[in-house]
C-alpha cells in the first residue's frame, strides 16, 4: 500500500510471492489500490517482460531463495537501464537475546535457521551485486529490537514468543526446551528485562 501511494495514479506496482496465503493477505491490504496487482511467482522466475520497471524491491525474500544470483539476474532483466534495486534482508548471526541458558537457546536458534536457505545473506550481497552488473550505491542498517517489555506488535517479540516455538516444534526440539524458553522470556518481560535485537540491512543499487 505504501508503494502504491508512492508511485501515485500515474504509476503501477506489481508484487509477487510463492505463498498463496501471503498473496491473499496482500490482496486484502491492497483493496482500493487500483494501480497495484499481486501474482503468485518466485524471485528466480519473474513473470514480467524485460526492462519493465523503474525500480525493484526485494524485502525479506533472499533468505528463502535457492539461487540468489539467479534472483538478482531476474531483477536485472526486468529493470530499465539505470533502474534502482532495493534489497532488505537480515543477517541472523547478529542476533542478541537475554537468556541464562545459552545451550537451550542454541538449539532453538538452530531450529529457526533451518527454515532459511541461507540466514547470512547480507554479507554476500556486495559481491553478488557486482557480479550481477549492479552498482552498489548505499548500504544502511535498521535496528530491530524490543527492550524491557516485549511489545505486543514488535518483530522481535513475535519472533521470541511465536516463531521460536513454532519453528522449534517443527524441527522436533524438545518440548521442555520450548516451554523453558517461553517461561524465561515471559519472566524477563514481566520484570522489564526482556532484550532481543538484530539488524536488517538495506542495499540500494542501480542497474549498469
Amino acid at each position: 500500500a505504501d508503494l502504491s501511494s508512492a508511485v501515485g495514479p500515474q504509476g503501477h506496482v506489481e508484487g509477487c510471492d510463492l505463498s498463496g496465503a501471503m498473496i491473499e493477505r496482500a490482496a486484502v491490504r491492497l483493496q482500493g489500490c487500483d494501480n497495484t496487482r499481486v501474482t503468485i511467482a518466485g524471485a528466480e522466475i519473474l513473470p514480467y517482460p524485460d526492462s519493465s520497471f523503474d525500480a525493484v524491491v526485494i524485502s525479506q525474500v533472499l533468505l528463502y531463495v535457492e539461487s540468489v544470483p539467479q534472483a538478482l539476474a531476474e531483477a536485472h532483466r526486468v529493470l530499465k537501464p539505470n533502474g534502482r534495486l532495493v534489497i532488505c534482508d537480515t543477517d541472523w548471526s547478529g542476533l542478541v537475546v537475554n537468556t541464562k541458558d545459552q545451550r537451550r537457546f542454541q538449539r532453538i536458534y538452530d531450529a529457526c535457521m533451518k527454515t532459511f536457505q541461507d540466514p547470512y545473506i547480507p554479507r554476500q550481497l556486495p559481491g553478488w551485486l557486482e557480479a550481477g552488473s549492479f552498482d552498489l550505491k548505499e548500504v544502511r542498517t535498521v535496528l530491530m529490537s524490543n527492550i524491557g517489555k516485549a511489545a505486543g506488535d514488535g518483530f522481535m517479540t513475535n519472533w521470541a514468543f511465536r516463531m521460536c516455538p513454532q519453528k522449534g516444534r517443527a524441527a522436533q526440539v524438545a518440548e521442555s526446551d520450548i516451554e523453558g524458553w517461553l517461561k524465561e522470556q515471559t519472566e524477563l518481560h514481566e520484570n522489564n528485562a526482556f532484550f532481543a535485537a538484530m539488524h536488517r540491512f538495506l542495499f540500494l543499487a542501480r542497474k549498469k
